[in-house]
């Protein structure tokens, strides 16, 4: 399973200022504790997060799509990013409740939390704890996102 996170993150570019908030790609140390407490990511994640370490997308009176990054070893400002939403940290509330190896790599508007398992793409309804949407690669996700937030900013 292989993404291009550069094309992603290039098609993000092409918006005006101020709907995509990323972050600057994630340090070896942090990749590196990210590997001592969740394991070995997949290589579409570190591919991730060696582009961008989290993301706010579609960004109009809130994100319609956080994508999570890993945790700093300093606080950083909560109202940045909330205290709980980096893949270090909700991953391992995943795995302890739903008993999957999964990765979790955000949370949509809606509350959709996005997982990577099995080299596939699916959001868990948070509130109804059921899944809510078919499997998809990752590309397949990636370019759901850039649709369905062009359909987000064109209703405004």
């Amino acid at each position: 399973m292989e993404m291009n996170w550069q094309w992603f993150v290039g098609e993000l570019r092409e918006y005006p200022a101020g709907i995509h908030q990323l972050r600057p790609p994630c340090d070896n140390e942090s990749l590196e504790r990210l590997r001592c407490a969740l394991g070995e990511p997949p290589s579409v994640v570190r591919g991730m997060l060696e582009t961008f370490d989290g993301a706010k997308l579609f960004n109009r009176c809130g994100p319609m799509l956080t994508i999570f990054g890993v945790s700093a070893q300093i606080d950083r400002d909560p109202l940045e990013f909330a205290p709980d939403w980096y893949i270090d940290k909700y991953t391992p509330a995943w795995r302890s409740s739903i008993g999957s190896e999964g990765w979790v790599l955000g949370m949509m508007s809606y509350g959709g939390l996005v997982v990577l398992d099995n080299e596939v793409v699916r959001e868990w309804d948070i509130v109804h704890h059921e899944w809510i949407s078919d499997e998809l690669t990752v590309r397949a996700w990636a370019e759901r996102i850039l649709h369905d937030g062009n359909e987000c900013l064109a209703a405004e």
